[in-house]
C-alpha cells in the first residue's frame, strides 16, 4: 500500500479475515498505534481509517 493510502477492498477482508494466504504479499501499519502487521495478525482489527 502506498504512504497515506486505504486498503483495498481484498485487503482489508483479508485484515479482517487474519488470512495467512496473504502473508508474504503486503503489509499494513497502524497510523494510531505505530504498528505494523501482516494481514494474519491475531490483534483487534484496527479502525479503517487509522490502516
Amino acid at each position: 500500500m502506498a504512504t497515506g493510502s486505504r486498503p483495498a477492498e481484498e485487503q482489508w477482508n483479508a485484515i479482517i479475515r487474519c488470512d495467512s494466504d496473504y502473508d508474504g504479499q503486503f503489509f499494513y501499519a497502524v497510523q494510531s498505534t505505530g504498528i505494523f502487521c501482516r494481514p494474519s495478525c491475531k490483534s483487534r482489527p484496527p479502525k479503517r481509517e487509522h490502516v
